[in-house]
């Protein structure tokens, strides 16, 4: 069997990363910027301590840097003295620069095996479930066609939605006007943004962060069938919304397991440190059933 490694930046979340440690995953760390200090996500410090230390704030300015061009280049050197191919995933472009600088640093590195370059158009858990998909399916995989097919083909299969709870990120990311934002803060109401096609949209306002689970149950409900889900919060221990929410959605999907986990930084600095949120992987099959009923 022919050997392929998968690459991809440290915002992307996974319900199970000791599972991914047994897969030919190479995970190059952002740089988080905060407070005047630079550390490296993952590392030098975790989410959840970035989170925290950002609830100390109605405001705090973050950014998150994805790896350099030499990092890529470095990592796609070591792979490719063993590898047969490499599949490097990014965060979507419209948000992070992290495909742009592999683009340059697979052309820079001129190595000898193929490498594939793939902006994943989502974020964080949603691009944790296509590395994990990609993973899989290159440990079974006998074709390096066939296996950036697979991993292409699920792209459109990704969804998140979260509830935000404060508008001043949302703001500062530019993700609201200062208008809306004013008006929203006045009003004491809370965003609800989606994932479309690789932006964060707002795309409708909730009064209260206590709909939350009902709101994400039923985003999760208009999926007849999963492959793969995850809830999103802002701390590592489980927090009663969350409970709820997987309490809901085992009565609904009889066998499915609904794990959840911090979100990224890099969503942190879009979003706030205040969000709960679900990604989802459709079905393949099911996906392919939506497919046919539109014709």
């Amino acid at each position: 069997m022919p050997t392929y490694y998968i690459v991809a930046d440290s915002s992307a979340r996974f319900s199970y990363p000791q599972m991914i440690a047994q897969y030919p995953v190479a995970i190059v760390p952002c740089k988080v910027q905060f407070n005047g200090e630079t550390y490296r996500e993952g590392i030098d410090l975790q989410t959840e301590e970035l989170l925290s230390r950002m609830a100390n704030y109605n405001y705090v300015d973050v950014k998150v840097d994805p790896p350099e061009i030499s990092e890529f280049i470095e990592i796609y050197l070591q792979l490719a003295r063993r590898a047969d191919g490499i599949i490097s995933l990014h965060p979507s472009r419209e948000v992070s620069q992290s495909w742009y600088r592999a683009q340059q640093a697979a052309h820079q590195a001129n190595i000898q095996c193929p490498i594939e370059i793939v902006d994943t158009r989502t974020l964080c858990a949603g691009y944790g479930m296509l590395v994990k998909l990609a993973a899989v399916a290159a440990s079974k995989a006998s074709d390096f066609d066939e296996l950036v097919t697979v991993t292409r083909d699920a792209i459109d299969r990704i969804y998140a939605m979260y509830y935000v709870d404060g508008l001043e990120y949302l703001r500062r990311s530019g993700l609201l006007t200062d208008s809306r934002a004013v008006l929203g803060s006045l009003l004491g109401i809370k965003a609800i943004i989606n994932i479309e096609d690789g932006q964060v949209i707002v795309t409708e306002k909730s009064e209260s962060m206590s709909n939350a689970p009902d709101g994400l149950l039923n985003f999760i409900m208009e999926f007849e069938q999963v492959d793969d889900a995850m809830i999103l919060q802002h701390r590592s221990q489980i927090f009663e919304p969350t409970r709820v929410l997987q309490d809901r959605l085992t009565l609904e999907f009889p066998g499915q397991h609904f794990p959840f986990g911090v979100y990224s930084a890099l969503m942190a600095s879009l979003i706030g440190p205040k969000a709960f949120g679900v990604a989802v992987m459709e079905s393949e099959l099911a996906f392919e059933d939506d497919d046919d009923d539109t014709y």
